[in-house]
């Protein structure tokens, strides 16, 4: 279905609402700079001050870095939320000067950063929640030797994810988008010894290369429909006197904001298929690489082999919400295109659900939250997929809160059970590590959506929104179902998690029990918890108060709220609320049957009651008991258990059909290479070997033979010659007579 030029028109009458006073901030570059310097500082020089200052002098270099970025991020964010008309802007240099591209069009690029209200809501929770993920560090790695390592690769993996999100341009953002793929390697990569821990590293970096294949495949598709359609729009009378090409957000918001520009861009096609449709979906294929959707999810569990930290700030603060972002950032391109929106959302959707099925019988603490940080972004597409944006972005703050919290927590239980983290080890923790358990316990509450925690806000802001929306190729009841029924896997297994690890009696066993140490060494054997340390509890108890009160920005008005967050972000949303068809005549509430606020009321209710119920199951189940897997095989079916146990065997479909199929065709094609190219290519030097040898001979034997009897035969005539030099005067006086004599004879010869 080609998009709809109408709705285009009324998309481009919202975008001319942008902010649009451009004003100078020129401490933005410091925000990325500060977190950068204090990488290279630990990267070049961290193992020597390591070795003379100790590791209280790394740490405070790495923390600096981020805690000073927060202020300035907070400076900025203060400035934006004042004046709904400015963004705030600093350019740094001509990156790119006036390139021929396309027709006689050129294209120029400046290195800059500018950041609006949605770029200054993610600046807040990368570099807050990244902060807070650095201080718990401190105490979570107070044991390694590599400290000084650690630190730099989490300081580039901060500065990189600011770099992505204050970008100006598509190309700015791919660097820092190319920037967190590599400092995820490098981190989910931190014990490189140990060859898993390797191997997980290596597939994170390789599948999201191929989604970033996908991202740059939709940003060429995008730039050469853009010089055509700009081809199309002038030669129909049109005025803007903007680039053709370009790669400025804001520029391309521009050119979509004149209503004949985006007629002539939706009648592109590329192939079969529409331009904007095919763009779109290609840059929600990088978005599923970084944010982790189906079929690309496969690295982010894997992801658990780097430190907690490091799965903390991937999974709530940087990488895995940057493809969230971007989809948020285009907004005004994705609601040009109800097809590309009925894949952000329908995938999102799947993806929740299928998500939150695995976490049921996982028994690794951090496997259990990275599937469920997979089904959280769902919801975030969910969000950004139905034309809710700004209700998608407000789960990605919530959840950053909650979600680094529940990591953190996860990394304070795993410290304390001397670094295992298999819960089968675990139970009882709750006496052992009380604030752990109060944090873990609340953010708990927060996934599970329990009203008046964050999750529930956001979270039910999506779902009734899903259900509402007028925008997708699908029934919005569909998507809505899948993310209510995933609401209630998502409590279950939750608090499956939670009882299984600090309800019922410690099971940590004696001195002879023992398992694998996180660090890639085999470590403490069994024994008491340990105590907690307080550098770990002070951000766990700041998170979880924002999982408890973050939700308060964002109350709808169906609760007596005032939507402060869908408000903050409209002048910065494009193409966001204003334009799509909300059934509830224009989602104020007053529409019909359950479009309107006692449907919400409804819906809401239902959303409620599946999560209750899955508490429910889970704290009857589980609480205060223990149930091993044998236990839950029996309980859930065998089948079920080993499908859900074992992920649905993706990863095994995954080698089977895709990996080693590709690998014998790698084999084939190398031997190929070996006996065919190769042959050929040894048989054509064969061959010449022969020639050379060939033409060497006759060089040796007749060219060079030819040169040296020439000069054998002057140097044998020189030989002879030279004996008539004798220096004897009658010689030469016999030789002018017999000369003369000779001279008279020919002459007499002659008459």
């Amino acid at each position: 279905m080609p998009p709809d030029t109408a709705t285009a028109a009324h998309v481009a009458g919202h975008i001319a609402q942008l902010p649009s006073v451009a004003v100078e901030f020129g401490l933005l570059y410091l925000i990325p700079l500060l977190p950068a310097i204090g990488a290279v500082i630990n990267a070049t020089l961290g193992l020597k001050i390591q070795n003379k200052l100790g590791k209280n002098a790394v740490h405070t270099i790495a923390l600096a870095g981020p805690i000073a970025a927060f202020v300035i991020a907070v400076m900025a964010f203060l400035k934006v939320a004042a004046n709904d008309e400015i963004f705030l802007i600093q350019r740094m240099w001509t990156w790119i000067g006036s390139v021929p591209v396309f027709k006689g069009a050129t294209l120029t690029l400046d290195f800059t950063f500018a950041i609006d209200r949605l770029g200054a809501v993610m600046l807040l929770v990368v570099s807050g929640v990244g902060s807070l993920v650095h201080v718990f560090s401190t105490g979570y790695m107070k044991d390694e030797r590599p400290y000084w390592r650690f630190f730099a690769g989490m300081n580039l993996f901060m500065a990189m994810m600011l770099i992505l999100v204050m970008g100006d341009s598509f190309l700015l953002m791919f660097v820092g988008w190319e920037g967190v793929g590599l400092c995820s390697w490098l981190l989910i990569g931190y014990y490189y010894e140990d060859i898993e821990k390797a191997e997980a590293a290596m597939k994170a970096f390789v599948v999201n290369r191929i989604g970033d294949f996908a991202f740059v495949a939709g940003l060429l598709a995008l730039f050469w429909g853009m010089g055509e359609a700009y081809t199309h729009y002038k030669a129909a009378g049109g005025a803007a006197s903007g680039p053709a090409h370009t790669l400025v957000f804001r520029e391309l918001a521009a050119l979509v904001a004149d209503p004949k520009y985006t007629e002539e861009l939706l009648k592109l096609q590329l192939g079969p298929f529409n331009l904007v449709t095919l763009s779109t979906v290609m840059f929600f294929g990088g978005a599923a690489g970084k944010s982790a959707q189906i079929p690309l999810y496969v690295w982010l569990p894997d992801a658990m082999a780097g430190p907690t930290p490091v799965s903390a700030l991937i999974h709530a603060a940087t990488m895995v919400t940057a493809g969230v972002y971007m989809v948020a950032r285009l907004n005004f391109l994705y609601a040009l295109s109800p097809v590309a929106m009925t894949v952000v959302a329908t995938v999102g959707a799947v993806t929740a659900l299928f998500a939150a099925t695995i976490g049921f019988f996982q028994t690794d603490i951090k496997k259990v939250l990275a599937y469920s940080t997979v089904s959280q972004l769902g919801y975030m597409f969910i969000g950004v997929g139905v034309g809710a944006y700004a209700a998608g972005i407000f789960h990605l703050m919530t959840h950053a809160f909650f979600k680094a919290c529940l990591f953190l927590g996860s990394g304070a239980v795993i410290a304390s059970m001397h670094h295992r983290q298999d819960m089968k080890d675990m139970g009882g923790l709750a006496k052992h590590i009380p604030w752990t358990y109060r944090t873990f316990f609340i953010s708990t509450l927060a996934i599970a959506g329990v009203p008046g925690l964050a999750g529930f806000f956001s979270k039910d802001e999506i779902l009734w929104k899903a259900f509402d929306n007028g925008n997708t190729l699908i029934p919005g009841w569909f998507i809505w179902g899948l993310g209510a029924v995933a609401a209630g896997f998502t409590a279950f297994y939750m608090f499956r998690l939670t009882w299984q690890i600090f309800s019922g009696e410690y099971r940590g066993g004696g001195p002879e029990a023992h398992g694998h140490d996180a660090h890639g060494d085999h470590g403490h054997h069994g024994g008491a918890p340990l105590p907690e340390d307080w550098r770990m509890s002070l951000p766990l108890i700041i998170l979880a108060f924002l999982a408890l009160a973050g939700g308060y920005v964002g109350v709808p008005s169906a609760l007596g709220g005032n939507d402060g967050f869908h408000h903050f972000l409209a002048p910065t949303m494009a193409a966001s609320e204003p334009h799509v068809q909300w059934l509830a005549n224009g989602n104020d509430g007053h529409g019909s049957g359950l479009h309107s606020h006692m449907g919400e009321y409804v819906m809401m209710a239902i959303s409620v009651l599946i999560a209750g119920l899955g508490i429910l199951l889970a704290t009857k189940l589980y609480y205060k008991r223990y149930r091993s897997p044998d236990e839950e095989k029996a309980m859930f079916g065998l089948k079920l258990w080993t499908v859900l146990y074992n992920k649905y065997f993706v990863d095994e479909g995954y080698f089977r059909f895709v990996i080693h199929p590709f690998v014998r065709m790698c084999r084939v094609a190398g031997r190929f290479d070996n006996l065919v190219i190769d042959g050929v290519v040894n048989l054509a030097g064969f061959l010449m070997k022969i020639l050379a040898w060939i033409s060497g001979a006759i060089d040796r034997h007749f060219v060079d033979g030819a040169v040296l009897a020439a000069g054998d035969l002057i140097r044998a005539s020189g030989s002879q010659i030279r004996r008539i030099q004798t220096g004897r005067i009658q010689n030469y006086v016999l030789g002018v007579m017999a000369g003369s004599m000779a001279l008279i004879l020919v002459v007499i010869l002659m008459q």
